[in-house]
């Protein structure tokens, strides 16, 4: 049971993770764009605040599924990839659907 739900909270916050993920780089981008036309310039399309966002969601990803659902290191392992395929293609299916 503790494997389901470490799934469904993974999937969970990898879906609003790789919205919000989205909306910041786009911004990125938009600021790169209007700070030097046709040129990526000096900056990073990915900003810090993402990646160290995603790291500290993996690293709370797995420390949930091993402290709380007392899941061997192997199925939470499993849990947090499979939560990033499932959050990926939702979050994905939903972009198409809104045609951003």
């Amino acid at each position: 049971m503790g494997f389901l739900f470490s799934l469904l909270g993974n999937a969970l916050l990898n879906h609003f993770f790789l919205g919000w993920a989205q909306r910041e780089i786009n911004a990125q981008i938009g600021e790169m764009q209007s700070a030097a036309f046709d040129s990526p310039g000096f900056q990073s399309p990915l900003p810090v605040p993402v990646v160290a966002a995603g790291g500290v969601l993996l690293a709370g990803q797995i420390a949930l599924g091993r402290g709380v659902w007392k899941l061997s290191a192997r199925r939470a392992l499993f849990s947090l990839l499979l939560g990033a395929a499932i959050g990926g293609a939702t979050q994905l299916l939903q972009t198409g659907r809104d045609g951003q």
